[in-house]
């Protein structure tokens, strides 16, 4: 069987700029009910933002003083071309502990598959296989 990333991931997703503070891009997750962000400076994309990040730099810096997204953004962020094997990227995913790819085409992001987003897709695999 082949399987593409398309066919997991959220397509076109949110995105924040890079100088934005950790409050806003929290606000923006809590919104969407998102937990990752690629996170943007002048349309390239320059690292991914978790809710782990935000949390940290949250409680660290207690509001004191804004604290910039591409301050606490993991950098690079994991990309892949849409057709890069979801074997590969399961296997680098784990490797790594990263918690999402972004999909891109020509490097133009074009959707995030998060590491929730395969766990969910492979127990419908395994599902329709039992059946």
């Amino acid at each position: 069987m082949n399987f593409s990333l398309e066919q997991v991931m959220t397509e076109l997703p949110r995105t924040v700029p890079a100088r934005a503070s950790v409050k806003e891009a929290h606000g923006l997750m809590v919104q969407h009910g998102i937990r990752h962000l690629p996170v943007e400076e002048n349309g390239t994309i320059v690292g991914v933002l978790s809710d782990r990040d935000v949390n940290l730099a949250l409680t660290f810096n207690g509001g004191a003083s804004p604290v910039s997204v591409f301050t606490v953004c993991s950098k690079p962020a994991y990309m892949v071309e849409k057709g890069e094997p979801i074997t590969l990227v399961l296997r680098t995913l784990a490797e790594n502990g990263y918690g999402c790819v972004l999909v891109t085409d020509r490097s133009r992001l074009i959707g995030i598959v998060t590491t929730s987003d395969l766990l969910r897709w492979t127990a419908a695999r395994l599902e329709q296989e039992a059946a």
